[in-house]
This record gives structure tokens, sequence and C-alpha cells, in this order.
């Protein structure tokens, strides 16, 4: 049985503010709460029909949590792109509806 408060679920690895690499432990209920937070953003967001940029790599907290995690959670799509500059041609063919930044709260 998973106690999702204590047992770990992620080791994410991490230079922090020391850039000394360190495995952060994030629990099930850290994951949860922080994809919560990221749904906070866009209230606005159309469940089952959002498709999310994924430029960043998913070992980085930030994509794991706005654009694997809160698209998981709204049962979206994620357009994966390796690189910002072939990236390009794939927003013209799969436009992304939202934008997942802390400053921009509005759909596309």
């Amino acid at each position: 049985e998973i106690d999702v408060r204590e047992d770990i679920a992620v080791l994410q690895y991490t230079g922090g503010t020391t850039g000394t690499a360190k495995g952060a432990m994030l629990t099930h209920a850290n994951l949860y709460a922080n994809t919560r937070q990221a749904l906070m953003w866009d209230p606005d967001l159309d469940h089952g029909n959002e498709r999310m940029m994924g430029v960043l790599p998913f070992f980085h907290v930030f994509a794991m949590t706005v654009v694997m995690n809160l698209t998981i959670a709204i049962g979206g799509s994620i357009v994966m792109r390796a690189s910002g500059r072939r990236c390009f041609p794939a927003c013209r063919r799969c436009t992304p509806r939202s934008t997942t930044t802390p400053s921009s709260t509005s759909s596309t």
C-alpha cells in the first residue's frame, strides 16, 4: 500500500541554489499538490482538448509539473519538440491552445 504523504514518487535531481547536485525527494502528495497549483494559473483550461508545447526536458521540475503532469491531469495532448528552432513548424501544424507560464493566464 502506498502512503501518498510519505512514500517517495520521484527523486528530482537539482543543483538547487547552491549548485551542488542533490536529489529532492517528492512524494505523491507533493506532485498532486503542485499539479493542482498549476491548474490555478488558468482555470479556463478546456479539459480534454488542450495542447501543450513540450520543449523543456521532463527531468526539469517545471516541465515535469506544468507540461507533463498538468496536461495529463486535464486529459490534454503534448506537442513534443526537441529544440526551439525545430518547434516552429510544429506550432503551425498543431498550435497549442494555452500557454503555461505564471505570467500568462489567458488562452491563445
